[in-house]
């Protein structure tokens, strides 16, 4: 595992210790994962390459808390995602270890959707073909800066904490091992 690691002191772990991992790197990691469990095998006509052979354990919210759990256990947390790029740790105070939620963007809608439900801001009709329709009742109450900080509040109460995103795909939360 090629890492480049960039201390911002000299032999003290602190929260200066930076790990990079690209992404080429951590999609050789998500393989292994696929792999071991059973979501995935090598792609017989073009080496390097896999197919999924399992939808559901290959999601990103399944596999990639399984990914990040190995920096998470050496006290490594996820401070930014370059998509293209690399994927940025900072290790944390004493290295303390680190556990991983990942949601998509369907996930946090869900979550939305069920927000908005409980303040009594959806209605349910019926189109002309007897198939139900979901209608938000006053869409100034479904905007983003007032859903999505109640949606992060609610995920919070579970003591986990944004700590990056992924362009529009991934939502990576973390908290402490310890807890649990």
């Amino acid at each position: 595992m090629a890492q480049k690691k960039t201390k911002a002191r000299n032999d003290v772990a602190g929260p200066g210790d930076f790990l990079i991992i690209t992404v080429s790197e951590l999609d050789r990691f998500v393989y292994e994962v696929l792999q071991s469990e059973g979501a995935a095998q090598p792609h017989p006509d073009d080496p390097g390459t896999y197919v999924i052979s399992d939808q559901e354990r290959a999601r990103s919210q399944v596999v990639m808390p399984k990914v990040l759990a190995r920096f998470g256990r050496q006290g490594w947390r996820l401070t930014a995602v370059n998509k293209m790029e690399c994927y940025i740790f900072e290790r944390t105070e004493n290295r303390q270890p680190v556990e991983y939620k990942v949601l998509s963007t369907t996930d946090i809608d869900r979550l939305s959707m069920k927000v908005l439900q409980e303040r009594g801001q959806l209605s349910v009709e019926l189109d002309d073909n007897e198939e139900q329709t979901v209608h938000v009742k006053d869409a100034s109450q479904a905007k983003i800066q007032i859903i999505l900080p109640e949606v992060l509040g609610q995920i919070a109460e579970d003591g986990w904490k944004l700590c990056a995103i992924n362009g529009p795909q991934l939502y990576f939360f973390v908290r402490s091992a310890k807890r649990h």
